[in-house]
């Protein structure tokens, strides 16, 4: 498979469950990103909000699933997957305790035709949401098809193009 990070069209900052996003919506992020590729992919459908993540769905279920958390006195940690159980992204979520100003947020792709997609980014405290922060973004392709798929699906949720640099991540 070929690695590559990605290193230019990232996406907008966005703020999240404000009061202004009724005038104002927020820009596109992760939660539109990989369910649109997802299903592009593999044809499964998940919605976008993960305002409805749950606990009791059937293991075959296509859905955002919450599958754990753990907390202790300083850090909290959530983890899940969205997609089924053949295909899609495993989640997870942490941060400190006491301090609700950040959290950190991974994701990794299973099951993906073509594709291996790693994903990490930051969600700072913005007034009364929490703002989207790029990190790291790892993508590897074993086939053009899928490096072009995620290239169109990237334009499509982003409104530009995703600039890939060769890497050796993951070689």
């Amino acid at each position: 498979m070929r690695s590559f990070i990605l290193t230019a069209g990232l996406p907008d900052e966005r703020s999240y469950a404000t009061p202004s996003n009724v005038l104002h919506p927020p820009s596109p992020g992760p939660n539109e990103f990989l369910p649109a590729l997802l299903k592009e992919l593999t044809g499964l459908q998940v919605a976008p909000d993960r305002g409805f993540e749950v606990t009791d769905l059937a293991e075959d279920a296509v859905a955002w699933v919450r599958e754990g958390s753990e907390h202790d006195v300083a850090t909290w940690a959530t983890w899940g997957r969205c997609g089924g159980p053949a295909a899609g992204f495993r989640w997870r979520c942490h941060g400190l305790v006491d301090d609700s100003q950040y959290h950190s947020e991974e994701f990794s792709s299973y099951g993906l035709p073509g594709m291996a997609l790693q994903w990490s980014m930051e969600w700072w405290k913005s007034g009364y949401a929490h703002r989207f922060r790029h990190q790291l973004l790892c993508a590897q392709f074993s086939t053009e098809t899928a490096e072009a798929l995620f290239h169109d699906v990237w334009q499509r949720v982003f409104g530009q193009p995703a600039v890939l640099a060769e890497s050796r991540h993951g070689d």
